[in-house]
């Protein structure tokens, strides 16, 4: 997706001006910025998303003065053009250079999915709102192929086609044997008999000789020819063997997290924890649930995922609502995650960090909270700062 094109389309972008050398290098720098969200700023991503949908978002912001880094190098007199770092451009640049990245990588497409549901739920969009649709749409579109591969896989029948062996209709396997051919009828050209028994005597052990090494080359392409055809058999066999196998090893995982996330839901209880989450207080049930569903979840879950746990909060929690203030001394038992701004809503909770997202002091469901505190667990892991699958 063009996003930067998509912008200057719907008059988005006009601090670019005129000319297409200061479209190059806004392009330029998107790329450049790319291949960072990549690399060594893979964390950075979700912070990223965050920090371009945000209208309000400082250009001190770390994916913002990335931007601003990228853009100078590539534009050098960038900073004589504009009194202010150019807020709209640089938010551009980095929401361009994520959906670049991700086209390459489906973890950062993944993470940056997770963190955009988010940042469209809970900030103003203002004029971006249909490119920052069209993006979402795109990125779950991706992602529920991925959640379908991994949760409603292929039948294994359907996979089953077996190879077949190579049909072989000649009578006979010619030899090149003209030389033998040739002195088998010299043998009898005379005509005469002894003449004929002289000279066969004479040559017989060789003519034999000849005789049997045309048949051992004869017999030797009859086996090269049969190893061929089973080596390309066993081969193919093999392939189509490791194809089924697969499928079905992704039917038993998809029956194995189904049953899992179902046996999770049902039982209402922390393995974490190993109690009741009725037994845990509102703050604690909110963490230590999407902590959990986490850990059990791979890193791409379905939506549905989502919908039960904000269920299993909701009823644990007795519908309550909850701060980032209230959730803090459960977050910070956590695995820390990094420091960048702006703060997602797990950082703010983890940190004295202030996230645009969600207010400190702000209360909300419960259910709901668990549900945002899940997606950045999520979004960390797949960025390459998150636990592990356990």
């Amino acid at each position: 997706m063009d996003l930067i094109g998509e912008l200057l389309q719907r008059r988005l972008l006009t601090e670019i001006g005129e000319g297409e050398e200061r479209l190059t290098m806004v392009r330029g720098a998107a790329l450049s910025l790319s291949k960072r969200f990549e690399g060594d700023l893979r964390s950075l991503v979700p912070h990223a998303v965050v920090a371009a949908v945000d209208e309000d978002c400082g250009a001190e912001s770390d994916p913002l003065a990335q931007a601003y880094q990228e853009l100078a190098a590539q534009w050098e007199t960038v900073r004589n053009a504009f009194d202010e770092p150019p807020l709209s451009l640089l938010r551009a640049i980095t929401l361009a250079a994520v959906a670049t990245a991700a086209e390459n990588d489906s973890n950062v497409l993944a993470a940056g999915w997770y963190s955009l549901r988010t940042a469209l739920e809970e900030l103003p969009v203002g004029s971006w709102a249909e490119p920052l649709s069209d993006l979402a749409k795109t990125w779950d579109d991706a992602v529920w192929k991925r959640v379908e591969g991994a949760w409603s896989p292929v039948s294994v029948s359907s996979k089953v086609t077996m190879p077949s062996v190579s049909k072989f209709d000649d009578d006979r396997i010619k030899v090149s044997a003209a030389a033998l051919r040739e002195e088998a009828a010299n043998f009898v050209s005379s005509g005469n008999w002894n003449t004929f028994a002289s000279t066969l005597m004479s040559g017989y052990t060789a003519h034999v000789d000849s005789l049997v090494s045309v048949s051992e080359v004869a017999a030797a392409a009859a086996l090269r020819r049969s190893n061929e055809d089973l080596r390309a058999f066993a081969g193919e066999l093999g392939r189509k063997l490791r194809e089924i196998l697969a499928a079905q090893e992704n039917a038993i995982e998809s029956t194995r997290l189904r049953g899992e996330l179902l046996w999770w839901q049902r039982t209402a209880f922390s393995p974490t924890r190993r109690v009741g989450y009725s037994d845990l207080k509102p703050a604690e049930v909110t963490v230590v649930a999407a902590y959990d569903l986490h850990l059990l979840m791979p890193e791409v879950a379905p939506l549905a995922a989502e919908h039960l746990l904000s269920g299993v909060v909701t009823e644990a929690s007795g519908n309550a609502e909850i701060s980032i203030e209230g959730l803090a001394p459960a977050a910070g038992n956590l695995p820390a995650g990094s420091e960048h701004t702006p703060a997602l809503v797990l950082d703010a909770a983890q940190s004295e960090a202030r996230t645009q997202l969600l207010a400190r002091e702000s209360e909300i469901k419960a259910g709901r909270a668990a549900v945002l505190l899940f997606r950045d667990l999520q979004a960390r892991r797949l960025s390459g700062l998150g636990s592990d699958k356990s």
